[in-house]
């Protein structure tokens, strides 16, 4: 569309030369050979590439970096033009960012959302422009008017920590009265949330002694993480067995901090990514002893999606993924470095 309009402009100058100059006719039929030229160029160049503009909740951590890194591997496969904004973890800076997207002109909208209204509002935005809208790593409560979106087994994902920390338990802890176990959680996420009360219930459902000694916001943050932990291990003198955390790894490192600091006996499990992490369970992390893996790669698949809806469409709007339960033992089954774009 851009490469006609700019060739109706050179017609139309061709056209001002020929009628308002007095021009000679040899000077008219160059002129005019010379914009059948442009034509026969335009008409064997392909249209302008597809344009996506993506909204993500950060542009520092991991998980946002390499989300990042994968969509720009599949746009370039695609051949597509895609550009990233960081909301900074704004509700309304990624409402904005959607409408300022629209303004640009983008064939698509691909973003996350911190929690399920921002989503609805993003998808409010862009069913009013008529432009598709591709929504990963969050969810909503009603998923019509989105042309594709990522889902996973939140629950199914809460149960698979608790059966890891089950074995710890049967294996390390199987002669203690209590299980002391603490969940840092991120409350705004409804998939956050759902994680961490499938794997209360399903501990509370297989470990007759477990003790949920706390269950808190840690925002999702190091210092915020850390700080709660530090309340924790005081309130209970250290005796907590399992910390769980269940929002990224800059929350576990914060959570890990808090333990080391403490001088606490007290594992953590982590839903996270990074090579941070993936490094502490390499090298036998005595605090990290797990993490629930979330894969970049998996939320670049939008990018498809949104290649497909242009290119034959869609088959169906749900883009289905699983987390990766990882240890010491497993880690090494994973090539996360590939992922991550290390050599």
């Amino acid at each position: 569309m851009k490469k006609t309009i700019v060739l109706l402009l050179v017609l139309l100058m061709v056209l001002g030369l020929a009628t308002g100059c007095s021009t000679s006719g040899s000077d008219v039929e160059e002129n005019a050979s010379e914009a059948t030229m442009e034509e026969e160029a335009d008409a064997e160049t392909p249209e302008d590439k597809l344009l996506f503009g993506v909204t993500l909740l950060f542009r520092t951590d991991d998980w946002s970096v390499d989300i990042e890194r994968s969509m720009q591997k599949v746009a370039d496969e695609r051949g597509v033009d895609i550009m990233f904004s960081d909301s900074e973890g704004d509700s309304a800076k990624m409402i904005q960012l959607a409408e300022d997207y629209i303004a640009m002109g983008v064939d698509a909208v691909i973003s996350t959302a911190p929690d399920q209204a921002t989503s609805d509002s993003i998808k409010e935005i862009c069913n009013a422009a008529n432009v598709p809208f591709f929504l990963f790593d969050s969810s909503i409560e009603d998923y019509s008017g989105i042309a594709a979106y990522t889902t996973c087994d939140a629950e199914l994902d809460g149960r698979n920590i608790a059966k890891w920390i089950k074995g710890y338990v049967d294996e390390n802890l199987a002669d203690k009265e209590f299980i002391n176990v603490a969940a840092i959680d991120f409350f705004p996420s409804e998939i956050c949330k759902v994680r961490t009360d499938a794997c209360i219930a399903e501990l509370e459902a297989t470990i007759p002694n477990v003790k949920i000694v706390s269950h808190q916001d840690g925002n999702a943050a190091r210092a915020e993480s850390m700080s709660v932990m530090e309340n924790i291990l005081t309130a209970e003198g250290n005796d907590v067995d399992v910390a769980v955390s269940i929002a990224g790894w800059d929350a576990t490192a914060g959570v890990k901090a808090a333990v080391e600091a403490a001088e606490a006996s007290t594992i953590v499990i982590g839903v996270a990514w990074g090579e941070e992490c993936c490094l502490a369970l390499e090298n036998a992390d005595p605090t990290v002893q797990a993490v629930l893996l979330g894969l970049p790669s998996d939320m670049a698949k939008t990018v498809n999606a949104a290649y497909d809806y242009y290119n034959g469409g869609l088959d169906s709007p749900k883009i289905e993924y699983s987390y990766v339960m990882a240890d010491h033992q497993t880690i090494f089954d994973l090539d996360w470095r590939a992922i991550k774009g290390i050599e």
